[in-house]
């Protein structure tokens, strides 16, 4: 299970970084974790992983948010959180009022505004042609 979580998260890391280290980044992140495992048991386990997810905070998730597409989806869904809590703040129903049934939905319902955005920039990107260059001869 380990490793499919990891090759998922892999997918974060940019594609030139991920197509010339990933499969290596995989192995070594597999045998780190076996021996750790081994050495220290659960806690080892836990410091490699750890590890990975800062590596991800720190190299992966920055280098996709300074790519258009996954900068706008963040920003859309930062704003769409922020937009549906002060709904909530403000019609009364703060969270002692909302049921915990609903925070895990509330949470995703922003996703569908970033996703829009996300899909509409990378199919645009694609679609737009080359400028025309109209100008006199």
């Amino acid at each position: 299970m380990s490793a499919r979580v990891y090759s998922a998260l892999l997918a974060l890391y940019p594609d030139e970084l991920r197509d010339q280290f990933g499969s290596e980044m995989k192995q070594v992140f597999l045998e780190d974790l076996e021996d750790s495992y081994q050495a220290r048991g659960f806690f080892g386990a836990a410091s490699v992983w750890y590890r990975s997810l800062k590596e991800v905070f720190r190299v992966a998730l920055p280098a996709r948010a300074a790519q258009r597409e996954f900068a706008v989806a963040l920003i859309m869904y930062v704003l769409q959180e922020v937009y549906l809590g002060g709904i909530l703040t403000l019609s009364g129903k703060g969270t002692s009022d909302l049921p915990e049934s609903l925070w895990p939905g509330a949470l995703v319902f922003g996703f569908f505004p970033a996703a829009i955005a996300f899909v509409a920039l990378r199919i645009g990107n694609r679609a737009v042609p080359a400028p025309l260059h109209l100008g006199h001869r």
